[in-house]
């Protein structure tokens, strides 16, 4: 198990739908539950073991994690550290983003952090945050950024504590899923400290300079226009997928050729984008071309 990776544990919500099938789960979320209790415990895990496509898991870990069937345990049991939790981690508990957190805010939050901690030596970071649509991949930026100031700066993790505990802050469970509070002009979020002053435009991206504007998706360098044609779409991201991952890349192959419609493409598109993430920061810039040129085919 890498270092830093979550660790996922039943709940007694999801042993006793394992046991008894209570909560009549779909046949994913129940073979997901069945490798947690096998001993899969990591999503990374899950994802190699089970038999379904990758964007089904994905979506099927978020519903479990949501609705308590599943939850994240610490990685490192207390026996290995003599029985008492050393502050690093007692830091990692206090870096877990809520999942009814808001996207664009949080986006916002992490990439000032990296700006203000790193300068211009943490833009692929900043780069990075800007492609997370989501708590999940959100999270696994987080632990990229957590890793990186214990290694250069680890007198600045409390400092990351603080804008974590921030942006949990944004947690909106109402049924309407708002996270602009009510005292907050329109359209704009309400941190709570003054946000930290601007680099020139070159350096802070515009999604950072304007968080939340429109819901967090019109930000997103990788968002696939509804308008685009699905025939160059599937050739061009299949292209991409030889091109950088070779035989490794016939899983992303296949799953975008199944596809039928742009949301589809899209969640195949976010299993292309953290699988980047994790190994191959250095292909973002190259995706995002490819998306731009998927784009410009939109009617």
């Amino acid at each position: 198990m890498k270092s830093g990776e979550q660790v996922l544990i039943l709940t007694a919500k999801g042993a006793e739908e394992l046991r008894q099938h209570a909560f009549q789960l779909d046949v994913t979320a129940r073979n997901i539950l069945s490798l947690i209790e096998q001993g899969c415990k990591t999503s990374d895990a899950i994802l190699q073991r089970s038999m379904f496509p990758h964007n089904s898991v994905i979506d099927a870990l978020r519903r479990l994690l949501t609705n308590k069937f599943i939850a994240v345990a610490d990685d490192e049991p207390e026996s290995r550290s003599g029985g008492a939790a050393d502050p690093a981690r007692a830091a990692r508990r206090e870096l877990r983003l809520n999942f009814g957190i808001s996207p664009s805010q949080a986006r916002f939050a992490l990439s000032n952090f990296c700006m203000d901690e790193f300068g211009t030596d943490g833009q692929y970071l900043v780069d990075a945050v800007s492609l997370c649509t989501e708590v999940m991949s959100l999270q696994e930026v987080l632990n990229s950024i957590r890793a990186e100031v214990a290694e250069r700066c680890a007198h600045r993790l409390p400092a990351l504590v603080v804008c974590v505990r921030e942006i949990n802050e944004t947690d909106d469970a109402s049924p309407t899923g708002s996270h602009v509070q009510t005292t907050a002009p329109a359209g704009k979020p309400a941190p709570s400290k003054p946000a930290p002053a601007r680099g020139p435009p070159d350096i802070k991206p515009a999604y950072a300079q304007k968080p939340g504007a429109s819901g967090g998706q019109g930000s997103d360098p990788l968002r696939l226009e509804s308008s685009i044609s699905l025939a160059q779409a599937r050739f061009a991201l299949t292209e991409f997928c030889l091109n950088q991952f070779g035989v490794q890349g016939q899983e992303f192959v296949d799953a975008v050729n199944r596809c039928g419609d742009v949301p589809g493409l899209q969640k195949v598109l976010s299993l292309i984008r953290t699988d980047l993430f994790n190994r191959h920061r250095d292909l973002l810039p190259l995706l995002l071309a490819c998306v731009r040129e998927i784009n410009d085919t939109a009617s």
